[in-house]
């Protein structure tokens, strides 16, 4: 006749802890995953909306010249983009400039970056200035 084996009780929890834990590190890895696809989506729907709202700023500032409160004619308008986006010639198509005005569009709750309040700041202070700068055509030179 065969003997069972004697149980210790102090072991026979052991496999029920076993897959306790086993159970907890399953639950943990789903839970960091979910936790990871849920930011995951959060980052993509905030890059969206900020890409969104970037698209209209830069239509708006396309659009700009043709806007009502636009500081002289679209045709005397050129764009820059940076540090300013536009440098107005109010005048010069009709053959009279009367200023030049720099011009930075803004929409929504932007506000200026350091650089355009630093050009802002220059020419109020009146630290502007016109240079004319000849470059001369480059020679042949006579080897041979």
């Amino acid at each position: 006749m065969d003997v069972l084996p004697a149980y210790d009780p102090v072991l026979l929890p052991v496999p029920a802890l076993v897959a306790g834990a086993v159970a907890a590190c399953v639950l943990l890895v789903v839970a960091y995953r979910l936790g990871a696809w849920v930011g995951h989506r959060r980052r993509l729907r905030l890059a969206r909306e900020g890409s969104r709202r970037a698209l209209a700023g830069q239509v708006a500032e396309q659009w700009a010249p043709f806007a009502d409160g636009f500081p002289g004619h679209p045709s005397d308008a050129r764009f820059l983009g940076a540090p300013v986006d536009y440098v107005v010639f109010d005048g010069l198509s009709e053959g009279a400039l009367r200023e030049i005005v720099l011009v930075e569009v803004k929409s929504g709750r932007s506000s200026l970056s350091r650089g355009e309040r630093q050009v802002r700041d220059a020419v109020h202070e009146g630290r502007v200035r016109f240079v004319e700068l000849r470059v001369d055509a480059p020679r042949r030179s006579r080897e041979g």
